[in-house]
This record gives C-alpha cells, sequence and structure tokens, in this order.
C-alpha cells in the first residue's frame, strides 16, 4: 500500500512517527533512534534536491514532463503515459524520422526534437535505468 503525502516534510513525519512506533514494537535500541532519524532526515533532503529538479524542469520543457508514478527519473511526454526511451526506442526499432515519429504518435514536431534533445543530454541515465529495470525483470544477467 502506497504512502500518501502532500510534502517532503509530511512523508518525512509519518515516516519518523513509524519509527518510532516500531520501536516501541521491537524494542529497538533507543540509540539506534536518532541515527535512523537522521537517515531519514538525509533522505527527505534527496526527495526535495529531486522535487526541485523536476520543477527546474519542467519549466525548461514545453513538452516534457515528469512521471513520478513511474520507476524512472526520465521524463515523458506530456499529456501521454510514455517516457522519452519509450519515444526514442520506437523510433530506433521502426527507423522512423522525426517526422515519421510525430506523425505516428500524433504529437507536434517540437514535442520529438525535445524528447530527442532530452535523451541525448541523459543517455547516460537513461541507458542505466533501462539496465536496471532489465536486470529486475530477469532480461539481463550479471
Amino acid at each position: 500500500m502506497p504512502i500518501e503525502y502532500e510534502t517532503p516534510q509530511q512523508l518525512c513525519y509519518m515516516l519518523e512517527t513509524e519509527l518510532y512506533r516500531l520501536k516501541e514494537a521491537y524494542r529497538i535500541e533507543t540509540d539506534a533512534v536518532p541515527r535512523l532519524s537522521e537517515e531519514l532526515s538525509q533522505a527527505l533532503f534527496k526527495v526535495e534536491e529531486r522535487s526541485k529538479s523536476a520543477i527546474e524542469t519542467e519549466n525548461h520543457y514545453r513538452y516534457l514532463e515528469p512521471k513520478p508514478y513511474k520507476k524512472t527519473k526520465q521524463l515523458g511526454i506530456k499529456g501521454r503515459n510514455m517516457t522519452v526511451w519509450n519515444l526514442v526506442a520506437t523510433m530506433r526499432t521502426e527507423g522512423f524520422t522525426i517526422e515519421e515519429t510525430a506523425d505516428d504518435f500524433r504529437l507536434p514536431i517540437e514535442a520529438v526534437i525535445e524528447a530527442l534533445d532530452y535523451y541525448y543530454k541523459n543517455k547516460a541515465m537513461i541507458e542505466a535505468e533501462n539496465e536496471q529495470i532489465g536486470r529486475e525483470l530477469g532480461l539481463i544477467k550479471d
């Protein structure tokens, strides 16, 4: 069951509350609680940084947006259940040009160009995500 929260601070509060409940339920050492609380604070900082990054990215791209419900950090096409990689992979496998891709997905040509720009600027991150997902699905063996 996913945890529902509106802000990173609310999430941190909920996690700290759960941490203290677990401390009582499982008799966790008292001195471990501050250390775990510090780890939660560091996790909160990372969540806030990612949120800031997503906001900055939203302002930079017209046709791309974060897809927080997906497992990936990469952006997706606004209004579509599609990541940048989904679009690029289709272009590669079908051998589509920019115009053919725009026509096939019923997107403005500018959206395809923007997705390609984002892909090439973030290629290492996107390919690392793809590799990780492939491992999780058992498609890539170590």
